[in-house]
């Protein structure tokens, strides 16, 4: 039995470094500069000079990355001192290769099978097509929220059997924060998750309480769609 968590851990952490490698291979390959890219630079040097000030100042777009990619790409600016190419294809490869391991670590919890193992490196594998094709071309940006999307899911997933208010209260500010900071994760995973909950608390026979939650849940995707709406609809005009 201990050889055997050994020899898990061992395909594991190979199965990490292995995706790490791929990660960063195809990100620099295929890593290109756009105006989504081009953010988190801009505003740490308006940070390093005005302080928090720059935020006030800053005139983002809905998809601000305020709560998801600048806190990680700030963190690899202080620590390289550079806020150029090599510190974003970092932080991307990062986001790329830990959302893999986070839903292999996810598939192993339900068959704890070692082939679930090799999810992460076909995962990482899929950068190759979507940073050159259609709408995931925007490798940086879509990638950040896929990396928060699926902590998201994990963490619910996750309290399906502990059943804690603590970890409820977690992944809903996470989601609050990564929806303000990039309303696409909306449409890609709160609203999926939030019909899977419909659905459970459905079969349940849910009380009145979790129906307050779905109604808080819905209103809470159709506000900011009004929003983006607006904002489309006064820069169209």
């Amino acid at each position: 039995m201990k050889r055997s968590k050994i020899y898990s851990a061992l395909i594991f952490l190979s199965a990490m470094v292995i995706a790490g490698g791929l990660s960063y291979t195809l990100t620099f390959r295929y890593f290109s500069i756009e105006p989504d890219v081009a953010n988190s630079p801009l505003v740490w040097r308006a940070f390093l000079t005005e302080g928090f000030s720059a935020f006030k100042d800053w005139a983002p777009t809905p998809d601000n990355w305020y709560f998801t990619t600048f806190p990680i790409n700030f963190i690899f600016f202080a620590l390289l001192s550079d806020d150029g190419k090599l510190p974003l294809i970092l932080s991307t490869a990062l986001f790329t290769a830990m959302t893999a391991i986070i839903i292999a670590a996810v598939l192993n919890s339900c068959k704890k099978s070692k082939i679930s193992f090799l999810a992460i490196v076909c995962l990482t594998l899929l950068p190759a097509y979507s940073y050159t094709f259609g709408f995931l071309a925007h490798a940086f940006s879509h990638n950040s929220t896929h990396f928060f999307g699926v902590v998201i899911f994990a963490l619910i997933f996750w309290n399906i059997k502990k059943n804690s208010r603590v970890l409820a209260i977690i992944y809903s500010l996470l989601a609050l924060l990564t929806s303000i900071s990039d309303p696409w994760f909306l449409a890609s995973y709160f609203l999926p998750l939030l019909l899977t909950q419909m659905v459970f608390s459905w079969k349940k026979r849910a009380q009145e309480n979790n129906t307050c939650y779905i109604w808080a849940g819905i209103y809470f995707i159709n506000d900011p769609y009004r929003a983006e709406i607006a904002w489309a609809t006064n820069t169209a005009l």
